[in-house]
């Protein structure tokens, strides 16, 4: 096997469609793990660059655009295949290249990412007329996780009866809130349209608190806790994010109100439109519609756009519900994501062979681990993939092989999603 073989010149210029290799881009936001403690950090080749290393992408957003190696060597972008993309990519018609963005991610736990959720189609197109800079395209960005370590992260809202648990436990909220809200929880309504009310108040006097009353909740909390043997959760997650953003930050008191969870590898993470989550700390492979529209309102440096947050938010979020992926054909694990834009499946960590039917549309192939190969069915000749490396499945390629040796590999195709205009 080699990396790049002669058979693979013959499918640009015609016969049969042969693996492309797919270069993807790095992105050091604040958020990411420092150097070799990221994951990210193992999928490049030579020394990792200084600073944090917090995704890897494989799409073509132009934020993180990816580029195709061609059979004389030379690349090109997603966005810039000129004549030759009906042929690489199919009959799918996006501004980007491809519908969906493959990424790895790496959180350090002494930032995480920002309070955030995303919009729904219709207000992506708003938002990104209105402020192309903020949000600098027109879609929608359902999204998946799939671990590859434990990953905590913040998501939905807790119920009245957790919301008054935590107003017991943590009262240096209570000055925060108004009367009726705060009547509102100890009554603990049980109706589903209340009950978001409710959680729509709390959040609302959370993040518009900021300046003095917030920061005197935040170090109110962390003083009463000063020398205690065991920590709440909520308090052992502000102790260390204070630290890179300061009590003032209301980002921190969403830590009381929202779900706290850590998801195992095994389990896969879905988060909808106007769903607020923010994850924590941990690894994984994300898929998602091809945006970067992110709203977010704390816990970060960047732009933060509280009351566009507050007003579009689904205030009747509740703990996640988590996908359990399922055995599929050749072995393959298919994920089930309520998302038309991309189907995504994976073989997990392991060795072995399995061959797959190629599609209408061009597929995306990442390997993560030892090495893996894809080469078409009949052909000698593969494309080797090492950690990070990913590969580009022209369409109507047939049959292919995907080899790997102590490798999980991961599997992306378009979905039934209508073309954007």
């Amino acid at each position: 096997m080699v990396d790049s073989c002669s058979e693979t010149r013959r499918g640009v210029s015609g016969g049969i469609q042969h693996p492309l290799r797919l270069l993807g881009k790095v992105l050091p936001h604040h958020w990411g793990k420092i150097g070799q403690a990221s994951r990210v950090a193992g999928l490049l080749s030579g020394a990792p660059p200084e600073g944090p290393l917090a995704e890897f992408w494989l799409g073509g957003h132009p934020r993180g655009c990816a580029e195709v190696e061609l059979a004389d060597g030379s690349r090109r972008l997603l966005t810039d295949l000129g004549d030759m993309r009906a042929k690489l990519l199919g009959p799918v018609r996006h501004p980007f290249g491809l519908p969906y963005i493959l990424k790895v991610l790496s959180i350090d736990s002494s930032w995480g990412l920002s309070i955030q959720a995303h919009p729904d189609l219709a207000r992506a197109r708003r938002l990104h007329a209105l402020d192309p800079v903020n949000y600098p395209d027109a879609s929608h960005k359902p999204e998946v996780g799939i671990p590859l370590s434990p990953v905590t992260l913040l998501y939905g809202f807790r119920s009245l009866p957790k919301l008054r648990e935590a107003l017991g436990r943590f009262p240096e909220l209570r000055s925060l809130l108004p009367d009726g809200t705060r009547a509102s929880i100890e009554e603990g309504a049980a109706e589903a349209s209340v009950e978001a009310r409710v959680r729509r108040d709390v959040f609302s006097s959370l993040m518009r608190a900021g300046g003095d009353a917030g920061e005197r909740a935040v170090s109110g909390i962390v003083r009463r806790f000063e020398g205690a043997t065991e920590l709440p959760i909520e308090v052992e997650i502000v102790r260390r994010l204070r630290l890179r953003y300061g009590d003032r930050d209301v980002g921190l008191l969403a830590l009381f109100v929202m779900n706290i969870v850590t998801v195992p590898p095994g389990e896969v993470i879905f988060i909808g439109p106007n769903v607020p989550h923010a994850y924590l700390d941990g690894d994984l492979v994300e898929c998602m519609a091809c945006s970067d529209n992110v709203v977010r309102a704390g816990l970060t440096p960047k732009f933060k756009d509280v009351e566009t947050l507050l007003e579009m938010l689904d205030y009747s979020a509740g703990e996640p519900t988590l996908i359990s992926p399922t055995a599929g054909r050749e072995g393959l694990m298919d994920v089930a994501v309520p998302a038309a834009e991309f189907v995504i499946s994976y073989l997990p960590r392991g060795s072995g062979a399995v061959t797959v039917e190629g599609g209408a549309a061009a597929e995306v192939i990442l390997c993560l681990g030892a090495q893996a190969s894809v080469r078409p069915e009949g052909s000698r000749e593969a494309l080797v993939l090492r950690d990070g490396g990913a590969a580009l499945i022209p369409p109507l390629s047939g049959r292919y092989v995907i080899e790997r040796s102590d490798a999980s590999v991961y599997r992306v195709a378009a979905g039934s999603a209508p073309a954007l205009p």
